[in-house]
């Protein structure tokens, strides 16, 4: 089975955090995107449990377009071609135009229901 990225926004917050602890431990292919202004403590703890970060902002597009970039990057050549779960954790904010930015990387956006529904489907529980 090919291994899915996945980039996380939001991983210092309660539910970014959890569903990033929880992700990088399946057969997934985890980055946390995170802020100049980040809680370092809790980006430390993820780097501890093996999940590289990469330096983003939500708000925006340049910012985002680099970590998608990086993620890409990361990325075995397979994945790259297929990219089958990039998943973007949405807290708050302004929404930049996701389906522009997202028209330029071979990559789905999903919410955490519809991620966790399709590794379901895959066999894998992240529950």
């Amino acid at each position: 089975m090919e291994t899915s990225a996945v980039l996380v926004a939001g991983v210092t917050g309660l539910l970014g955090n959890e569903i990033c602890r929880k992700l990088s431990t399946k057969n997934l292919h985890v980055k946390a995107m995170v802020s100049s202004t980040s809680n370092r403590i809790k980006i430390d703890q993820l780097t501890k449990l093996g999940v590289p970060f990469v330096q983003g902002n939500l708000q925006n597009e340049g910012s985002l377009r680099q970590a998608l970039q990086s993620q890409l990057d990361g990325a075995s050549y397979s994945m790259q071609k297929s990219f089958p779960g990039l998943m973007l954790c949405v807290a708050n904010g302004d929404r930049i135009d996701m389906e522009n930015v997202l028209s330029k990387f071979p990559v789905k956006l999903m919410s955490v229901k519809d991620f966790a529904n399709s590794m379901a489907k895959a066999q894998l529980s992240i529950a």
